[in-house]
């Protein structure tokens, strides 16, 4: 697995089938998602990115930690390319990226820098300017520029939507061994 830290360090890839979200925990439904975009890469002759920012746009807008991260680093590295990633970009979410508009960002960085051929994200992703870009825009600009765009519905554990929010209430709340019907891996 390729490893970029920056949108200046991506050089000579590859078009992509990108999975898109914070994938913190790498839980089951992140996992889903993901495993769906290497599939779907490995069908199309394409390869799977997974897009994601190093730190929490929440923290960020707050300017202080007000999400803890359920999974250190190494741990989250080790699982996505455990899934068969392709390549990961993680960069920072700073200012550039808080202030670019929904289609902005699905043109330069998806389209431009990643060179994106197929999308896979969850039904509540937000990118862009105030979180205003969402998977009915994703489609909208897809069905324009020709990329394809996949929406998975919620991931569901024992009648319970699968979140990192919940997860991130179960650890705090004491409940680790809750953890693992939902992250598919020990916390």
């Amino acid at each position: 697995m390729r490893y970029f830290e920056s949108l200046e360090e991506i050089k000579d890839i590859e078009e992509t089938v990108v999975a898109l979200g914070n994938f913190d925990g790498v839980h089951k439904g992140h996992q889903e998602l993901i495993r769906r975009a290497v599939n779907s890469a490995i069908a199309a002759n394409l390869k799977s990115a997974v897009f994601t920012f190093s730190n929490h746009p929440k923290n960020v807008l707050a300017k202080k930690t007000v999400v803890k991260n359920i999974l250190y680093w190494d741990e989250k590295y080790e699982i996505l390319k455990n899934l068969g990633v392709d390549y990961l970009v993680s960069i920072p979410f700073d200012e550039k990226i808080q202030k670019m508009k929904p289609k902005q960002f699905i043109k330069e960085i998806l389209i431009k820098s990643l060179r994106m051929k197929e999308a896979y994200c969850g039904f509540n992703y937000r990118f862009g300017y105030k979180g205003e870009g969402n998977p009915e825009i994703l489609m909208k600009v897809g069905m324009k520029e020709g990329f394809g765009i996949h929406v998975l519905e919620p991931y569901m554990v024992q009648g319970q939507i699968v979140s990192s929010t919940l997860i991130r209430n179960y650890i705090a709340n004491g409940e680790v061994d809750k953890c693992l019907s939902l992250m598919g891996h020990y916390y």
